[in-house]
């Protein structure tokens, strides 16, 4: 299961030339695909001990290699092992988080029990949406959308345990909402209904 972000790395210490520091969150903003030598860049959420990289290299993204990532895919969230070297900050043992997407209408979002705490730590990648880093305690990432419309749009990423207790927790599963799965979630659903209960139950 997804481990929250604040939870030690396993085998913390130096290897090799790396020194590992923990587990962060970032979305993964660019990839350059170069055969054996292909690499990216992730924009982080949630880094462990609050550390501060914004001064690093690259407008303070994570450098990750392709043997350090399975299936990149841009815009995804990735859990990962931030470490450091003499070319700066990078990602091992990434790890791609699952999401479930919610479309609730405006007039609604009074009944959601959201965090008090709000950040756009990603706003030059993201810059219409917001991070509720307090869920990360939970293993679990909280976007929400920022457009004015008639739908507000928040996302869950994390394991699909995880992300209904949450959605219990925030008051989701008892609010008129519309549930959006990707592909990777509507697998699983066949696969093993045990992860969507109540109104999930009927999502498409």
């Amino acid at each position: 299961m997804d481990q929250p972000w604040s939870q030690d790395a396993t085998n913390i210490g130096t290897w090799g030339a790396r020194n590992f520091e923990g587990r962060g969150v970032g979305v993964l903003v660019e990839w350059q695909n170069k055969g054996f030598h292909s690499f990216g860049w992730l924009s982080p959420i949630h880094l462990p001990q609050e550390r501060n990289i914004r001064s690093s290299l690259h407008g303070g993204d994570i450098y990750v290699h392709c043997n350090d990532i399975k299936e990149p895919r841009l815009g995804g969230i990735f859990t990962f092992v931030l470490y450091n070297d003499r070319q700066g900050f990078g990602a091992q043992d990434c790890e791609a988080r699952s999401v479930i997407r919610f479309a609730i209408p405006t007039t609604s979002m009074s009944s959601l029990r959201l965090p008090a705490g709000e950040e756009r730590p990603a706003k030059s990648h993201l810059r219409q949406s917001l991070f509720y880093p307090q869920m990360e305690e939970q293993g679990i990432t909280l976007r929400r959308y920022l457009w004015e419309d008639s739908l507000q749009i928040l996302e869950l990423w994390g394991h699909p345990e995880a992300i209904i207790t949450a959605a219990d927790d925030l008051n989701l599963l008892q609010t008129e909402v519309e549930v959006l799965l990707s592909p990777q979630m509507a697998r699983r659903r066949l696969a093993d209904r045990r992860y969507l209960i109540g109104p999930l139950s009927n999502a498409g």
